[in-house]
């Protein structure tokens, strides 16, 4: 009976692949530039350099979109699924034993102690 692989391992597989991928990226673009570079001492040029520079960044453009086409699940035309609602935020909830903000209440600011200004007379 073989053990499953735990929940880190399975996280350090999946870091791996995608240090890999992108070691693969860099080096996709820079090895045709840097061998123009190379080519461009050696023969005397100057358009080698970033020609090689041109074409590498055409073929870490065409893996990455490989790679993409790969990595993601084509929809095969249907529709995709609505959000799911937001959670509220509950950094502007009141917490455990927090008076409540006069915001909070709903009620429209009016405490009833006259720090309005009045003088607590109906105006009569």
């Amino acid at each position: 009976m073989t053990n499953p692989k735990s929940k880190a391992d399975r996280l350090f597989e999946q870091s791996t692949q995608w240090l890999s991928r992108t070691i693969a990226v860099v080096i996709l673009m820079l090895a045709p530039g840097l061998a123009g570079r190379y080519l461009d001492e050696r023969l005397q040029t100057t358009w080698l350099t970033p020609a090689g520079f041109g074409i590498g960044i055409a073929l870490a453009t065409i893996f990455l979109l490989t790679l993409a086409s790969k990595l993601i699940p084509a929809a095969g035309g249907t529709a995709l699924p609505p959000d799911p609602p937001a959670a509220p935020d509950l950094d502007e909830w009141p917490q455990p034993g927090e008076p409540r903000r006069p915001s909070d209440s709903g009620d429209s600011g009016d405490s009833g102690d006259g720090s309005d200004g009045s003088d607590g007379s109906d105006g009569c």
